[in-house]
């Protein structure tokens, strides 16, 4: 008579046949109400940063916003900044279910990330990080799941701010030493794509052919270069209010601004890219206008982008309470 089935191949008959359930232990399913607390936490924190930011730099004696082309400027280039990022988060969950799980709906999973946007304010740079890690294994999905996801997305904005970097003649004639931006730019530029070329190759996503998962990576990648064309039209359109700005300064501008993005997102620490970017932006404007409109126009810049920050958490924590959660998670 044969005796019972071992516990090792049961479980992988179950794998094979997608029948297999994790069953968590008890102790984590106690941690969620911490966890629950620390993404509150971390949102209050944002906020406060967000207030600090504005109270320190004390922006509206830089910006005239008594101007009403500039405040409409501003306003409609913080809508496009939110915009841009809303098409980010459908980018990040393609990257979520490429890796195979299916534990977070396309609705939570948009909502979360941009709730989670606000806390790159907070001093470390990598706390909307730990807020979508926080969140998503709240919601059911696993930490290797996010982080793989989060890891895909870094590759492919540094892809995308690259590749508009080097619209134009080149580089953007805004840096005039070349060959040192050039250097820094393609050195990033090769080692996202080897990152996005490793994660392209993982075995654990679906199983697909290789045509059907080129088009459905390059599809995501699409997703991230909105973000960085709509950024280079609102820059173009302040400097439009006191300069003229044709179409191919524009696209020189996008470069510019994708080229000072990046080095805000890769510099350590820096909450937002903060002052990184602004000075880049300073430098990068040298040649289109003077020192004291490059200075606004980087300050307008970054009202806009954390002006949209919080206009994007706003839209998404008044959406939070319509999202299911899973069957036994925490409230």
């Amino acid at each position: 008579m044969q005796g019972p089935e071992p516990a090792a191949r049961r479980a992988v008959k179950w794998l094979r046949r997608g029948e297999l359930t994790v069953q968590r232990p008890p102790w984590i399913e106690k941690l969620r109400p911490l966890a629950n607390a620390a993404g509150r936490v971390i949102s209050a924190a944002a906020l406060v940063a967000v207030v600090v930011y504005f109270v320190r730099t004390q922006v509206w004696r830089t910006v005239d916003l008594r101007d009403g082309r500039l405040c409409g400027v501003l306003l409609g280039s913080s809508l496009a900044y939110a915009a841009g990022e809303a098409l980010m988060s459908y980018g990040w969950m393609r990257w979520l279910r490429s890796t195979g799980d299916r534990s977070v709906s396309m609705a939570a999973g948009i909502v979360l990330y941009c709730r989670s946007q606000l806390a790159k304010y907070i001093p470390g740079n990598v706390f909307h990080l730990v807020a979508r890690q926080t969140l998503g294994n709240d919601l059911g999905a696993p930490h290797s799941a996010l982080a793989l996801a989060s890891v895909s997305e870094s590759a492919a904005l540094v892809v995308a701010a690259c590749a508009l970097a080097g619209i134009g003649d080149g580089l953007p004639p805004g840096f005039p030493h070349v060959p040192r931006a050039a250097a820094f730019t393609f050195a990033c530029l090769f080692l996202a794509a080897a990152v996005l070329f490793a994660r392209f190759l993982q075995r654990s996503a679906p199983r697909r052919g290789f045509r059907g998962h080129a088009l459905d990576t390059l599809l995501t990648l699409a997703c991230y270069f909105p973000f960085f064309i709509l950024n280079g039209v609102s820059l173009a359109l302040l400097l439009s209010l006191s300069h003229s700005v044709g179409v191919r300064a524009a696209a020189e501008l996008t470069g510019i601004w994708s080229l000072c993005w990046l080095a805000g997102y890769v510099t350590p620490g820096a909450p937002g890219g903060l002052g990184v970017r602004e000075a880049a932006l300073l430098y990068g404007l040298s040649a289109t206008c003077s020192r004291p409109e490059a200075a606004a126009i980087a300050v307008e810049m970054r009202l806009v982008s954390t002006l949209g920050d919080v206009l994007l958490w706003l839209a998404a924590t008044s959406l939070r309470h319509t999202i299911r959660k899973p069957a036994g998670s925490a409230a």
